[in-house]
């Protein structure tokens, strides 16, 4: 019991550092204080929360179509909202790797896709 609270207390006090720190000197100003530069937010949103349920995916053992389809749905906004969220798709396969999952058809499909996306925003871009 005592582990825990102490790994909650020591959580606790380095995001409030975390937070602190980026208070006193914040690293971009302009992103939270221009409405222009709202893409950035939403585009670092959407992409953290795609990469979260990335990882929810390959670490969970059933039900893993609403995760897929969450990290698929947030990723496609990522794309809407900034075109720098196609690197996004190549961080899934290095964390594909980290994780040390065996490429099996379904994953090679799903990671198809995500790349695909990933294409066809760029070119759109150009």
């Amino acid at each position: 019991m005592r582990a825990k609270s102490s790994i909650i207390v020591s959580t606790f006090f380095t995001l409030f550092i975390t937070a602190a720190l980026l208070a006193l000197h914040p690293m971009h100003a302009d992103v939270v204080g221009w409405i222009s530069a709202r893409s950035y937010l939403l585009c670092t949103s959407f992409s953290l929360l795609s990469l979260i349920f990335y990882v929810r995916y390959l670490t969970s053992v059933t039900n893993t179509y609403p995760k897929i389809l969450l990290s698929l749905l947030f990723f496609i906004l990522a794309c809407l909202s900034k075109s720098q969220a196609v690197m996004l798709a190549p961080v899934m396969l290095i964390i594909h790797w980290i994780y040390g999952k065996k490429y099996n058809f379904r994953q090679i499909l799903i990671l198809t896709v995500f790349i695909g996306i990933s294409a066809a925003t760029g070119f759109l871009t150009i």
